[in-house]
């Protein structure tokens, strides 16, 4: 959308899915499993539900509820990081006195959007634009790490490894990007 170039979003893309193999490779045995996990049929997990439904004291309509409410408070959550971020992307903009391109990318890096719009108004090559806008992409931006930081606290689910992730990935993909580009464009 950005970069105003199908055959660009398609190598995008491709670089995206093999990096997310690559790293689904690595990563496969960071955590491995304890314990051999059980099979269990389609039909045990049906009986399980309603076991469950039937020994839980909350109503059909509560259960709705509860949902709906946190759902709500999860996307008031992620709203109020975003507009937090794009505060911070604007006191950049306006207060510090860098050059153009590295405003660009340090406001990627703090808000994947706002990256990639500037990005798509610089006046530098096509192929530079794609890498570019793959890191940022891969990474995510701070406003986005905010948010899982956020989430996962109340979870068992550790921020690191997703970190380390994010990081690999904005690495190789951009590293492929920046490789098949030119072969990309001349015969695709």
């Amino acid at each position: 959308l950005f970069l105003n170039n199908k055959e660009v979003g398609l190598l995008i893309l491709l670089c995206h899915y093999l990096t997310n193999i690559i790293i689904g490779i690595v990563f496969r045995n960071y955590y491995p499993s304890e314990t051999k996990r059980e099979k269990t049929s389609f039909k045990q997990a049906l009986i399980n539900m309603h076991n469950k439904r039937i020994n839980n004291d909350l109503t059909f309509g509560k259960i709705i509820t509860n949902s709906l409410v946190n759902s709500i408070n999860t996307l008031l959550l992620i709203l109020g990081v975003i507009s937090m971020f794009l505060v911070i992307t604007q006191v950049i903009d306006n207060n510090l006195n860098i050059s153009n391109y590295l405003q660009t990318i340090l406001n990627g890096f703090i808000e994947m959007t706002q990256g990639l719009k500037y990005i798509s108004l610089l006046y530098i090559p096509l192929k530079l634009k794609s890498t570019l806008s793959t890191m940022i992409i891969s990474f995510g931006g701070l406003s986005v790490h905010v948010q899982m930081i956020s989430i996962l606290s109340d979870t068992k689910i550790k921020y690191l490894p997703f970190l380390i992730a994010r990081i690999l990935h904005a690495v190789i993909s951009s590293l492929l990007v920046f490789i098949m580009f030119d072969f990309w464009i001349l015969y695709i």
